[in-house]
């Protein structure tokens, strides 16, 4: 069951990131297909940046001892949040509207 979690969770993760990659380079290339924008300083951006990144990402996501390594440091970091207990801080949000007299500032609990 936990082995079988971890490959779903990889398989997840693989595919939540090929999608990240190629996706925005898709839309961009219908736009600029169906002339809506000029997207040809972008295609040098596309092809040098942004999908060489997932040419890295996923031979990591591949391999089983990164994906270890990375559970274990996302299991560190959240141990790290309870003990300290920046996870329970309230958290201001501040908006560019000056708000009136009558109403607080809001705020929020991360959880």
């Amino acid at each position: 069951a936990e082995r079988n979690r971890r490959l779903q969770n990889k398989v997840a993760m693989i595919i939540t990131t090929d999608f990240m990659c190629w996706v925005p380079f898709i839309m961009t290339s219908v736009l600029h297909t169906l002339e809506v924008i000029d997207a040809t300083s972008w295609y040098g951006l596309f092809s040098i940046v942004i999908l060489p990144i997932n040419s890295v990402i996923n031979p990591i996501l591949y391999d089983d001892r990164i994906s270890g390594l990375v559970a274990r440091c996302r299991g560190g970091w959240r141990r790290f949040g309870e003990s300290t207990g920046w996870r329970n801080q309230p958290v201001t949000i501040v908006s560019r509207v000056k708000p009136s007299k009558k109403k607080k500032v809001p705020t929020a609990t991360l959880r």
